[in-house]
């Protein structure tokens, strides 16, 4: 009984820490763009001033990024805590006998395509705009060095915002590439670890992501499931 107890309280606090993580979550989506959005709009509204004293404006374009892209490594560590506890969740419910009723376990799996060929998932819309606000940054950053080692006098074929927004782009897309490779790449978990948890939890689709708990689990597990996860927390 009292196992049981401590199983329950621990339930409630990877469910409490899951909604912490997914309020953060939305809060940082919320904000972020908006704020860059009005901020780097202000810097670019009268780009001839800008190009008259690019010094001050450069060095606002360079804080904003240096804050966005602070901000996107630490919704990077968050998301990586979030998918820890969903599957820490999804095991302690196989435990709990909640596996008809676990809110973690039956989570919709990724069915869901864009156009019918990109599949939808919550990294993957983060990495979407999180890498274009760091994009957008990138404008007025590239305006401002330009224009302060004089390119408007190199007899360039374009003008310099219109490279700049060239760049802007592109380091968007590169942006966006990473920060779906790093997701990508926290998905990669041993078969071993995730064969301990049931497959009947596993049902709802590649979202599942298996990390070691702070204790062993034991009830729902494989037989010999505890030794496998010793070893492989001492490798």
């Amino acid at each position: 009984m009292a196992d049981a107890q401590l199983t329950w309280q621990d339930y409630q606090e990877t469910l409490a820490g899951f909604r912490d993580l997914a309020d953060t979550r939305f809060k940082l989506l919320t904000l972020l763009p908006s704020v860059s959005g009005i901020a780097i709009g202000l810097i670019t509204f009268d780009l001839e001033q800008f190009k008259t004293a690019p010094g001050p404006r450069l060095m606002v374009g360079l804080l904003g990024l240096a804050v966005t892209l602070g901000l996107t490594l630490y919704s990077q560590r968050n998301s990586q805590v979030y998918n820890a506890l969903v599957a820490r969740g999804r095991a302690l419910e196989a435990q709990l006998g909640l596996l008809r009723g676990g809110q973690l376990s039956h989570r919709p799996p990724r069915s869901l395509l864009l156009f019918g060929v990109f599949q939808i998932w919550h990294d993957r819309a983060l990495a979407l705009i999180y890498g274009s606000v760091l994009g957008a940054w990138l404008f007025p950053v590239v305006c401002g060095a330009l224009w302060m080692v004089g390119a408007s006098r190199w007899g360039l074929p374009v003008t310099v915002p219109t490279l700049a927004g060239g760049l802007a782009l592109l380091g968007a897309v590169g942006f966006i590439l990473e920060l779906h490779r790093l997701d990508r790449a926290a998905a990669r978990v041993p078969k071993v670890v995730e064969a301990m948890v049931p497959a009947s939890a596993r049902a709802s689709g590649p979202d599942v992501r298996v990390f070691f708990p702070a204790a062993p689990l034991t009830g729902s597990l494989k037989p010999g499931a505890n030794s496998v996860l010793a070893s492989a927390r001492a490798s």
